[in-house]
């Protein structure tokens, strides 16, 4: 199979890409491995958790729900208008969220809505102010999931 491999890699025969999926195919057809040792090689599936996760939140931005999210956080009648309120909604509404989900992809949903409160807020604060402000949500973001994944073993992955 090596060999072979080889042969058709240098030579350039078929496409690379396509002689890196022969060797598995060709590995479970001749007995040396079964399927899913030959597929492991490919990755794990907490990888295919976190694509999975990061394709949801690209759905997620492409249709606008962050900063319908972020719209509607802000008019809450407590939040609006003080900014350590809303940053203090913003971590209790991460940590439950990240007890009941991995906190991985709580961090990767917020993080959009993060990034569409900091582009709301900024222009009206001082750049100091705003920077500060900015850097607050993004650790809120960050962090928070994390305390809040340890909770629960289903809100950290290695749990």
């Amino acid at each position: 199979i090596t060999l072979s491999a080889c042969i058709l890699w240098t030579a350039q025969i078929i496409p690379l890409g396509m002689t890196s999926l022969l060797i598995p195919v060709m590995s479970v057809l001749l007995g040396v491995l079964d399927a899913k040792e030959a597929a492991e090689a490919f990755g794990s599936p907490i990888l295919g958790l976190i694509l999975g996760i990061l394709l949801f939140v690209r759905a997620f931005q492409k249709y606008e729900l962050d900063a319908r999210i972020a719209q509607a956080f802000l008019t809450l009648p407590l939040i609006e208008g003080s900014a350590p309120r809303l940053a203090t909604a913003l971590s209790i509404v991460t940590f439950v969220l990240a007890t009941c989900m991995s906190n991985t992809a709580t961090c990767a949903l917020l993080l959009p809505m993060c990034l569409g409160l900091i582009e709301k807020l900024t222009p009206s604060m001082s750049q100091e102010h705003s920077r500060r402000f900015a850097t607050r949500l993004l650790l809120i973001c960050a962090f928070i999931p994390s305390i809040g994944g340890m909770i629960t073993p289903l809100g950290s992955v290695p749990n």
